[in-house]
């Protein structure tokens, strides 16, 4: 595995721009990332605003991997707000094609990782892959997610239809046993 020096810090709403290009690179070179259709008419300012709110919450996380000026890399968690659903949270991860297969994935995984123990929460992470993507099931296992389920036809892409996906969650920091 090839690594290459990458800082990997929370985004800032300055970010905006280029979380924005990062975003649409991704969708256009890789078929294993399912990102919103409103892709195409998310604006900059929409952008900034999604970070502040990611930065305002108390458990929502945005991390970027940054190769010099440029974003190769990102992970999220999102939580719902909803009462009894707050102590989950959905992780997505992405890296640019062309930094593949140099560690960006582990270290940005680490890092998350990292803080969500430090804060405390989510305590569920969950997260969906698609079956086909064996290195990212490899990945998740490594750090810890255990599989659920795998689910038939749970994505479809117009190249190769229905295609099964596995669903993967990590408890951490539980007080009590479950």
């Amino acid at each position: 595995m090839q690594t290459s020096v990458i800082d990997i810090r929370p985004a800032q709403a300055a970010d905006a721009r280029a979380y924005l290009c990062f975003l649409k690179a991704v969708a256009k070179e890789t078929p294993y990332v399912a990102l919103p259709a409103e892709l195409a008419t998310l604006t900059p300012l929409f952008t900034e605003f999604l970070i502040a709110s990611i930065l305002e919450s108390q458990q929502d996380v945005l991390l970027l991997a940054f190769d010099q000026q440029q974003i190769v890399g990102a992970i999220r968690v999102n939580s719902p707000t909803e009462q009894g659903l707050t102590h989950i949270g959905e992780v997505s991860i992405a890296v640019l094609k062309a930094k593949w297969h140099r560690g960006i994935g582990s270290d940005l995984m680490a890092h998350l990782l990292a803080s969500i123990r430090e804060i405390g929460n989510p305590r569920r992470l969950e997260l969906t892959v698609q079956a086909r993507n064996h290195r990212a099931i490899a990945l998740y296992k490594r750090f810890g997610f255990v599989t659920e389920a795998q689910l038939a036809a749970g994505f479809y892409a117009p190249e190769t239809g229905y295609i099964p996906v596995v669903q993967m969650c990590q408890l951490m920091n539980m007080d009590e046993e479950i």
